[in-house]
């Protein structure tokens, strides 16, 4: 199915919609081992270009696996379409372990209506870490729904 065929009548975002999310992402980088990473987020639309998603992401690599809470404001586009462009931001810190790690880095995806209820979700998401090290960028692909 192309991106951007037919509409529907209440598809697109509006002022009161809440989502969910699913979402994976695998990177296999030249050097070391594959991340493999999930996030399940829950959301908000404060107004009809305003989302608040509240996320937990579990990365994992080289055996070790580390799980995040984040904060994703978005800004959604085009919000009465089927295919809703958005940018955001993300923040967010470790659960558990010895160390405080913070996140933070952004995002630009597409929402693609697929019903009324459903989307499909293609993402490319930054992310880095307050240890200095280099970020990280993902390509994430999702299925979410709004109710």
């Amino acid at each position: 199915m192309a991106l951007g065929i037919a509409g529907f009548g209440s598809a697109g975002t509006q002022k009161g919609d809440k989502t969910g999310t699913i979402s994976a992402s695998v990177q296999f980088p030249t050097e070391g081992d594959a991340v493999y990473m999930g996030i399940g987020a829950l959301g908000f639309f404060s107004s009809d270009a305003l989302q608040w998603e509240f996320a937990g992401l579990v990365i994992s690599t080289q055996g070790e696996t580390a799980g995040y809470l984040q904060v994703r404001p978005n800004l959604h586009f085009s919000t009465q379409g089927k295919v809703v462009p958005y940018i955001g931001l993300t923040v967010g810190a470790l659960v558990g372990g010895d160390d405080a790690i913070f996140l933070y880095g952004g995002q630009v995806g597409l929402k693609n209506f697929i019903s009324e209820k459903i989307y499909l979700q293609l993402e490319g998401n930054y992310l880095t870490a307050n240890e200095g090290e280099n970020g990280t960028f993902s390509i994430i692909l999702g299925l979410g729904t709004k109710f």
